[in-house]
């Protein structure tokens, strides 16, 4: 099954996500991303299944 090639960034819920990898953890794909705390002034890093990322996307693209 080919998947499709994640964006290197994404609006989610008002903040901008930045793609910083992609891994595999035996059978699972793993995609992590970074955004910014602006309260705390840091990046905060998010590791996430990739099929949840891949319906995040979706849901984006529905409301466009």
């Amino acid at each position: 099954m080919a998947e499709n090639k994640l964006p290197v960034t994404w609006i989610w819920r008002g903040q901008k996500q930045h793609l910083v990898s992609e891994s595999t953890d035996g059978e699972t794909n793993l995609v992590t991303y970074k955004h910014w705390l602006k309260s705390k002034q840091k990046w905060a890093y998010v590791t996430e299944e990739r099929w949840l990322v891949d319906y995040t996307l979706e849901l984006i693209n529905r409301k466009e």
